[in-house]
């Protein structure tokens, strides 16, 4: 399984690379995880899109989220924050 996580908080970025790779990595044989701080380098090949919902200042991830079902209609895309204060947005 290929994930892909798009967040530019590099300190979030890496412990939540950590997390899934810590419980995913138990119950999914081929596992991979591309972290992404910047949206243009975005491989989207990924099947699971893990995406910030406020990423980088002239973009949101609703927007990005929009790019990735463009070109990779089979992905799961789903929408995490460090945010408390968007957790409502998400829904």
């Amino acid at each position: 399984m290929k994930i892909a996580i798009i967040d530019d908080d590099i300190r979030f970025l890496d412990f939540f690379e950590k997390l899934l790779i810590e419980k995913l990595s138990k119950i999914v044989d081929d596992l991979q995880i591309l972290t992404y701080s910047d949206f243009r380098n975005v491989n989207f090949n990924s099947e699971v899109f893990f995406i910030d919902i406020q990423i980088q200042e002239d973009n949101d991830g609703f927007k990005y989220s929009e790019i990735i079902k463009k070109s990779n209609k089979k992905s799961i895309i789903i929408f995490i924050s460090n945010h408390n204060n968007y957790v409502y947005d998400l829904f």
